[in-house]
């Protein structure tokens, strides 16, 4: 077990993005939104024939989107074919819409840690970075490159040297992150970062104002709030 992982791409952290750690969150959303039977397909939308995918998708309220990282890109469903309450996706990233167009992803809504234009120090950072990047704008995996690279200078220079690792960890779990991309910050003692994370939709093209505008804040959730409590956590080094 690496001794800081640093959460940037889903609110209940690594196992978010497998079936074992969504299924939990699944059935209580199911539960709270009265939406009775749960259930779930294992194969992509674009692999099942149109009459079944049509037949089975008139009857949801709620379609939960995962796609696995590192995997080819697939079209979601539009809202307005399938009448859709709510369409939401697991990972969906900044550059996943700039490829798609707002028409297709348009109403979708995911939780994420990072936009490039949600507070002046996130859009004074992306002014630096994209000239650097041929133009493109940052998704949250750089962000999350950046400032957990920033935190760990900060502590080898706080200890006097990288030499010793357990003590630049510990160092990383004493000193709270406070940084323009992710914000106020703690590392916890199962070495999870948590802060806070957000609830986004997709704009219609009608509302976006240019290239690379293409989300809607819609709620913020608090750090203590966004992840597991440490008092469910499986790691060895919170129970040891």
């Amino acid at each position: 077990m690496r001794p800081t992982r640093w959460r940037t791409a889903g609110a209940m952290g690594r196992r978010c993005h497998g079936s074992r750690g969504t299924s939990g969150v699944q059935h209580a959303g199911a539960a709270r939104f009265r939406c009775g039977r749960l259930g779930t397909v294992r194969r992509s939308l674009p692999q099942c024939p149109d009459e079944v995918r049509r037949t089975a998708l008139s009857i949801l309220r709620f379609l939960h989107i995962a796609r696995p990282p590192r995997r080819p890109n697939h079209r979601p469903p539009p809202n307005r074919e399938f009448r859709l309450q709510r369409q939401v996706a697991t990972v969906l990233y900044v550059t996943d819409v700039h490829s798609l167009g707002l028409k297709v992803p348009q109403g979708l809504q995911f939780t994420e840690s990072f936009d490039w234009d949600l507070n002046q120090g996130t859009r004074a950072w992306t002014k630096r970075f994209a000239p650097r990047n041929d133009g493109r704008y940052p998704s949250v995996l750089h962000a999350g490159a950046c400032a957990p690279t920033l935190h760990y200078l900060n502590a080898v220079a706080a200890v006097g040297g990288a030499s010793d690792g357990v003590a630049v960890v510990d160092k990383m779990k004493e000193v709270p992150s406070d940084e323009p991309l992710f914000g106020k910050g703690q590392v916890r003692a199962d070495g999870r970062h948590i802060h806070n994370m957000y609830l986004f939709q997709v704009k219609t093209p009608d509302q976006s104002k240019g290239p690379w505008d293409y989300y809607n804040l819609v709620e913020t959730f608090p750090a203590k709030d966004a992840f597991r409590p440490i008092a469910e956590s499986n790691c060895l080094m919170v129970k040891s």
